[in-house]
């Protein structure tokens, strides 16, 4: 996520090896990384604890991917999100560092809050990887924080 005309950048990886998530923010020359615990949740995304998937019928091509929609509600709010998912891509556990962890396949749409910012993301190409596994580009300079730093760096520049 890039973010206030090149101000800041915000990535999430997640280690599908060792279900461990890395997020690395970058404002301006400095550099912070939060490094999650196995299978914790990706840092500064609301977690959306009581969600309720209810699988419908439609399906459509994302990314070349034939995709399966899936609804989501909350019990204890009025909110709904549309998602849709592939299981052409296998991964084993592909949610397993984001609040959608019981969706079984690879999210090509859907929606995060960052804060009190709702996001809605779409797939638009899928580069298969080489054999090897990428590894966020981590500045030596970096410094490691927790989630609660890395959520109030991130309260501060949304002020």
């Amino acid at each position: 996520i890039d973010g206030f005309m090149g101000m800041y950048k915000l990535n999430a990886f997640t280690n599908f090896h060792t279900s461990k998530c890395s997020t690395i923010l970058k404002v301006f020359d400095k550099h912070y990384l939060f490094q999650g615990a196995r299978e914790e949740q990706m840092c500064c995304f609301d977690k959306m604890e009581d969600m309720v998937i209810a699988e419908t019928n439609e399906t459509k091509k994302i990314a070349g991917f034939l995709c399966k929609k899936a609804i989501i509600t909350f019990p204890s709010s009025d909110d709904t999100i549309h998602v849709y998912y592939t299981d052409e891509i296998k991964l084993k556990h592909p949610n397993v560092t984001n609040p959608y962890k019981d969706i079984k396949g690879v999210l090509m749409e859907f929606e995060l809050q960052l804060l009190y910012l709702k996001m809605r993301f779409e797939a638009e190409k899928f580069e298969p990887l080489a054999n090897e596994p990428l590894k966020p580009k981590v500045n030596q300079n970096s410094k490691i924080v927790s989630r609660d730093q890395m959520t109030q760096i991130l309260n501060k520049l949304m002020e």
